[in-house]
């Protein structure tokens, strides 16, 4: 089974942001080693300026060949080459994006979002034979678009096997790569890109009521990663604005703005919190950071906005406010609330978001669609 991956990100291996990121990194790793029959061909732009890990096969497209002032040469030599992997392949696979050359082979679609235009011309115009929505709320707002509904399948994201609540020392020893770890500190995170539809500010002002009752709180915000580099400038420029406003404030002494944190060290990083803040306005389509905190036996509250309730419902580990209650969630922190309550739903999130479970549902898409290409021969 030849499958060719065509991805529009740098596959990075530790600094991953976003569930698009994430979610695609572990399943290819879980795709290859329970499936050793999948060949995969993985394209991605400028994939020869990164260390990738050496079991992924990466083919070095050296553009994105959506971006503007492309040499035509450039575009031109690796429209060839996309159209000689795709005859080579028996099914392509398409994260977010259009294939950019005509084939027969067929396509099987990932959509992760529908906020941006790239993503929803590749829903419109990539000509796909079978699409996958990681949630029914993503699914629900595009599939009245299309004639082809019975070719939609909802395969959610996942938590990782590692993603287990980790003993308190052991998070010491991993965060002090990051921050000067506290024991008497009670740390609400806030594992999020900079971005200011993700409620950074209001997490700010919860902290400014927080500490009036009990100054250990300690908000812990993240730097920008490296893997969203057309990000890093604009990002930098927010962070340097809520340090100002913190300043103003005079909540330093409460703040930590640390590096963003390697995959790996994730699992001791949810471990360690009272509490993440998922303060998001923005539709979200699925929500990484609200599963892989209760896995950890951490509570998160959130807005509850997209497809948040779908994913957890709310009432023990997910905690709902409406949008800007900020107030409602000091209280709900300074009651404890979710903390002993979480432990139900820690366990429902591990059951019923497996890896192993999301990459048999994947496999059985690619050999579906291989049949089809050896239909297409016989």
């Amino acid at each position: 089974m030849r499958v060719l991956l065509y991805l529009y990100y740098p596959f990075y291996d530790k600094h991953l942001a976003g569930g698009v990121q994430v979610s695609v990194r572990k399943l290819v790793d879980k795709l290859l080693t329970k499936y050793p029959d999948i060949k995969l061909s993985i394209v991605c732009p400028h994939s020869d300026l990164h260390n990738f890990p050496e079991n992924i096969p990466l083919h070095p497209i050296l553009h994105d060949l959506e971006q503007n002032g492309l040499n035509p040469i450039d575009l031109y030599n690796d429209l060839l080459i996309l159209e000689q992997m795709a005859d080579d392949s028996d099914v392509i696979w398409l994260v977010d994006r259009r294939f950019p050359v005509r084939t027969a082979k067929p396509k099987l679609l990932s959509m992760n979002t529908f906020c941006y235009e790239r993503e929803l011309k590749a829903f419109f115009e990539s000509e796909w034979d079978r699409v996958v929505f990681n949630s029914e709320y993503l699914k629900n707002q595009l599939i009245n678009c299309t004639t082809k509904r019975e070719d939609a399948t909802v395969i959610p994201y996942f938590v990782d096997d590692d993603f287990r609540k980790q003993e308190k020392m052991r998070c010491s020893s991993r965060m002090s790569r990051y921050f000067e770890f506290e024991f008497d500190k009670k740390y609400i995170l806030y594992p999020h890109r900079p971005e200011a539809e993700k409620g950074h500010l209001e997490a700010i002002l919860i902290l400014e009521e927080l500490i009036r009752y009990d100054s250990k709180y300690c908000l812990l915000i993240p730097m920008p990663p490296n893997s969203r580099n057309a990000d890093v400038f604009s990002e930098n420029d927010f962070i340097q604005g809520l340090k100002q406003i913190i300043a103003v404030k005079g909540l330093e002494e409460n703040v930590v703005f640390h590096n963003w944190i390697d995959y790996s060290d994730l699992p001791y990083y949810y471990s360690m919190g009272e509490y993440s803040l998922f303060l998001s306005k923005l539709p979200e389509t699925f929500g990484f950071v609200l599963i892989n905190s209760i896995s950890c036996g951490t509570p998160t509250i959130s807005y509850g906005v997209g497809a948040l309730t779908e994913v957890v419902p709310p009432g023990r580990g997910h905690l709902v406010v409406p949008v800007g209650d900020y107030h409602s969630i000091t209280k709900l922190i300074l009651a404890g609330e979710g903390q002993d309550e979480v432990v139900h739903d820690t366990d429902m999130v591990i059951e019923k978001y497996s890896l192993d479970r999301v990459a048999t549902q994947y496999y059985q898409l690619f050999v579906a669609l291989g049949r089809t290409t050896v239909n297409q021969l016989v």
